[in-house]
Parts: structure tokens; C-alpha cells; sequence
């Protein structure tokens, strides 16, 4: 055999399922499809100054192609940020994706799609955990391996510390911009009505880092989140990757798209082609850890138990977007600090499914475009409207459960991967309910949405991609044992979000992450 364990995919699961292994002193491969050319390059300097003086702000804004304009369809604004098109490039191609009523979104590109995330980290609770075919205090030691690794920030007394269930591994939380300081000192004082209504709010939880960490630096409010982070606080898989080449029991192999598994006596050979050239390449291990995301995991998964026509349920999290405004503040000068989420809510009682998640942010680092466009006016007189909204606008995305979401993967014989999306049966009572319960609870905050700020988004849209191969304890072909193995693969383990049995409305990613570390910590101890 090459190596130990091949690992296929770079991003969050992939390196937290590696740092293990490797300790270990087992020789690993980690394959990725992307390479260091890929990494985002975001503008030197500030948000606000940039787009004051910067005379060549339109490529970073809209790209020296247009890549912004021609994006416009983009349900998502990172989908429209010139350079993060490296991040998204190619991915359906690559994969002989094609989907119907569905969006799919992926990442070739070493670290993944943590290249351009949110940042957003929850712990799933006891309940949520309960679905798993484990113990919940199996993921004890991966979630502190991992925030310890990665650093979270968030810290704080409020409403969602239980919700979270992260504060004893976080930081202090970043500081507020004047919109949600003010939100949040009213809810503080309102808190009874506006938790009456179904509304909790409290500080959002990231993994960005507000000290500095090693090379990384802590936050210094660029507002120049959207187009990634120079300084390294937001948490990228690409820093954890840079690590693990420390290693030199480590071996990373970019530009290749990995495409199916078969035997190689006890072991596997992995075959993939090459980007560029599109020649085929063999390797072979003992083990295989598929950690290329949802979407990814799944093709090859499909492909290599040669279920043509089989479909997986693909479980996402329907979204919506919603836009607050502050009457007092329209016209007040515009702040300098970070783009990202600032508050957290968590909304109750409109999905048989759990609560909804939602991130408020400040409008004022957003590109113009993202609002004006909407606005029934000529464009002149829509910029001046919006020049004066700005600094009392607020913007809002909100998660429901994956239960509410239908969606089927399928191989087909063709050896394309057919994705249908399609909603549950009450996907859009809970749109109304979560929509009437944001303008009540916020109403009593002073904070209004004004008409046609609330947007659902269309599905697939939110990135969140999970369930397809879910972990159980007696599950059939096509489901994960609770080590992460493959039924009918043995041998092969799922580490990414494939192998979640649900998909609550709060971040998964850590949780993610946590599971990946534990099983490859159990691949490590039992001789991998």
C-alpha cells in the first residue's frame, strides 16, 4: 500500500480528521482538487476607506470581467465577490453535478468552502445529539480539540450561552456597531415581550479570533470579511492545512478530482484526474476518509457502490433574508468595524422541527449593489435613498431546520449526479411564521421591516449540505456505522457533514468537525 490513510477533501473535516492520524505517526495523503493559487486575496486596508478612495475599487467590487454583474442571479452576495470566484470554480463540472430546483455550491479549492463562510459555530446539544449512534460525550474531546485549534470568540452571559454551549471554549465577544448596540441594550430591557413573541437574541459565536493566535492576528474591524480575511482571524481550513505540512508523515496532493474507490486486496485504490491535464491517477491505501463535502463524499460514495438510481435524501437548511431598519439612526454617519454577524437569534415555535437560526449584520459593509438593486427607483435617486438608510440598516439570514427540506441525490446511469430539490409540505407556513414573528419581535425593539425586506431564499442556496449518507447504528448499504464507516465500503469512512443524521437550524460545522476528529482518533488507536 502507498499510504496508511488517504484522506480526500482539505476543508474543516478533512484536517480535523488528519491532525489525529498523523500524531499517530500513520502516513497519510490528504487529496484535494485545488491548489495555493486559490487562496482569496482580499484588498489591502479598510472597508469605508477603500470605497472612498480607492480608484480601483471596482475590481474587488465587481472584477475586472464583471464577474459581479454576470453573478447577479446569485441568491448569496459572497457568490458575487470577484475574489472568491477561485473558491466556487468548477465544482458542478468537476463533479458531473446537474440539479433541478436546486442550487449546488461547492468548493475545489484547498480548504473548501471554509475559504468563504460565515464563521457561525453552535455545539449541538443533548437533544440534537440524541439522533447519533453515540454517546454526546464522545464529541467532548473533539470540540475542545478543535476550538483550542481553530479559536472561537463569543463569550458571553446572555440568552443563547445554553444554545450555544461554547462560552467555556470561547473568547470576549467582538464589539457591536452602533445598530446593534442599541438593539441589543432595548432587548436587554424589553427582554419579556420580545421573548413573549418567540425571539431570543444574544451575541454571535464565531471562530474568528479577537487575540492573536500564533501567526494569525485578531480582528482589527476592516469590514473586509466578505472578501476574507488578510490577517488570518477568520478561521480558514487552509491555516490548519499549512500546519499539518509540518508533519513529515504528511503527503498533500492538489489538482485532483477524485471520482470513485475500488479494492485493492485489503485495501483501496483511489482514482482521480487530474484538473488540468485530465489524466487518471491510482494511489492506494488501507483506509479512506471521504471528507470532500456533502456533495462530493456522496459522488464518489455512489460511484463506488455502483448504486445507479438510488437516491439519497439530501437534507439542507431553507433560508430566508431579511432587512431592519432603525428610524432614528437613518442619516447618522457611517461606522467602521467588522462584516460579520454581529447578533445572534434563535426563533421559537414557527417549525415542528426545532428553532430558527438567524445572524444580524451591519448593512454598511455590504456592497451598494446588494440593495440598490432592489429599490423601484432610477439608480441616482435609489443611491441617495440608500445613503441615507445605511447607517440604520441592519441586515438579517436566518436557518431553518433540514427537516423542512425534500431534496434527492441520485447516480445516474450516465455517471451524472442528478440533485432535485423540493420543500417539505410545511416549508412555507413556517416562512409566514418565522417572517410575522421577526417584525413583532423587532417591532418592540424600535426596528422595523420594511415592505418586501423579507426575501426566502431559493433551495440550496444556504450551503448546507448534509444527511445523504446518515451514521446509525443498524443502518443498510449507502448509511455510516457510528465509527464513520461505510456500510458495503468497508474500509472507507465518511467525516463530513455526509455522515450527520440531522440538520438542525444552528451552525454545524464545529459539530462537524468534532466528529471528524473523533473518528479519526478511533481510526488512529485501532492501527488505522
Amino acid at each position: 500500500m502507498d499510504y496508511d490513510v488517504i484522506i480526500v477533501g482539505t476543508g474543516p473535516a478533512g484536517v480535523s480528521a488528519a491532525f489525529p492520524l498523523l500524531k499517530a505517526g500513520r502516513k497519510v495523503l490528504m487529496i484535494d482538487a485545488g491548489g495555493d493559487d486559490d487562496a482569496p486575496d482580499p484588498p489591502r486596508g479598510d472597508y469605508l476607506s477603500l470605497r472612498a478612495t480607492d480608484r480601483t475599487q471596482w475590481n474587488w467590487l465587481a472584477g475586472a470581467d464583471y464577474y459581479a454583474i454576470k453573478s447577479a442571479h446569485a441568491t448569496s452576495p459572497k457568490l458575487r465577490i470577484p475574489n472568491l470566484a477561485g473558491t466556487f470554480a468548477g465544482f458542478n463540472e468537476a463533479n458531473r453535478v446537474v440539479c433541478e430546483n436546486f442550487t449546488s455550491i461547492g468548493s475545489l479549492a484547498s480548504g473548501g468552502l471554509s475559504n468563504a463562510w460565515g464563521a457561525g459555530v453552535a455545539r449541538f446539544d443533548a437533544a440534537e445529539l440524541a439522533t447519533f449512534p453515540f454517546a454526546p460525550a464522545d464529541l467532548d474531546a473533539g470540540f475542545a480539540a478543535v476550538a483550542r485549534r481553530i479559536g472561537l470568540s463569543g463569550s458571553s452571559a446572555d440568552d443563547l450561552s445554553g444554545y450555544f454551549g461554547l462560552d467555556d471554549l470561547a473568547t470576549e465577544p467582538l464589539p457591536l456597531d452602533a445598530n446593534c448596540t442599541l438593539l441589543f441594550d432595548r432587548y436587554r430591557r424589553r427582554r419579556g415581550g420580545v421573548t413573549q413573541a418567540g425571539l431570543r437574541i444574544g451575541r454571535a459565536r464565531l471562530a474568528l479570533l479577537t487575540q492573536d493566535k500564533g501567526s494569525r492576528l485578531g480582528c482589527d474591524h476592516t469590514g473586509l470579511c466578505l472578501w476574507g480575511c488578510r490577517r488570518g482571524a477568520m478561521y480558514s481550513a487552509r491555516y490548519d492545512l499549512a500546519e499539518l505540512r509540518r508533519y513529515p508523515n504528511l503527503t498533500h496532493l492538489t489538482g485532483q478530482v477524485v471520482e470513485r474507490l475500488s479494492r485493492d486486496g485489503e485495501g483501496w485504490l483511489v482514482q482521480s484526474v487530474e484538473r488540468k491535464t485530465k489524466i487518471a491517477r491510482s494511489i492506494s491505501a488501507r483506509k479512506v476518509v471521504l471528507a470532500a463535502g456533502t456533495i462530493a463524499t456522496s459522488a464518489i460514495a455512489l460511484r463506488s457502490l455502483g448504486r445507479v438510481g438510488q437516491p439519497l435524501r439530501l437534507l439542507s437548511n431553507p433560508t430566508a433574508a431579511f432587512v431592519l431598519i432603525l428610524p432614528g439612526r437613518i442619516g447618522r454617519p457611517v461606522e467602521a468595524g467588522h462584516n460579520m454577524a454581529q447578533l445572534m437569534a434563535s426563533v421559537d415555535g414557527v417549525s415542528e422541527f426545532g428553532n430558527v437560526h438567524c445572524g444580524l449584520f451591519a448593512a454598511s459593509h455590504l456592497p451598494a449593489r446588494e440593495f440598490v438593486s432592489r429599490f423601484p427607483l432610477s439608480r441616482a435617486v435609489a443611491l441617495d435613498l440608500w445613503r441615507m438608510l445605511m447607517p440604520a440598516t441592519a441586515v438579517g439570514n436566518c436557518f431553518l431546520p433540514g427537516g423542512h427540506s425534500n431534496h434527492s441525490l441520485t447516480l445516474q446511469a450516465d455517471d451524472r449526479i442528478m440533485i432535485r430539490g423540493s420543500a417539505g409540505q410545511t416549508l412555507d407556513a413556517a416562512m409566514r411564521g418565522l417572517r410575522h414573528v421577526l417584525a413583532k419581535g423587532f417591532r418592540k425593539l424600535g426596528a422595523i421591516i420594511p415592505p418586501g425586506g423579507f426575501l426566502p431564499g431559493s433551495p440550496g442556496s444556504d450551503i448546507h449540505y448534509a444527511g445523504t449518507l446518515p451514521m446509525s447504528s443498524d443502518g443498510g448499504i449507502g448509511t455510516t456505522r457510528p465509527g464513520g464507516e461505510l456500510v458495503g465500503l468497508p474500509g472507507v469512512y465518511v467525516a463530513d457533514a455526509a455522515c450527520l443524521p440531522i440538520l438542525p437550524s444552528k451552525p454545524h460545522t464545529l459539530t462537524m468537525m468534532a466528529n471528524a476528529h473523533r473518528i479519526g482518533a478511533e481510526l488512529a488507536s485501532f492501527g488505522a
